[in-house]
């Protein structure tokens, strides 16, 4: 996930949201 910081909680929820659509996506659960 390019351009997506994760030091804060925040940061962490909006990358781990795209991260897991995006796998998801792809047909990967985890």
């Amino acid at each position: 996930m390019l351009g997506y910081d994760h030091m804060e909680p925040d940061e962490a929820a909006v990358m781990e949201t795209k991260q897991a659509k995006a796998l998801e996506n792809l047909g990967i659960t985890r």
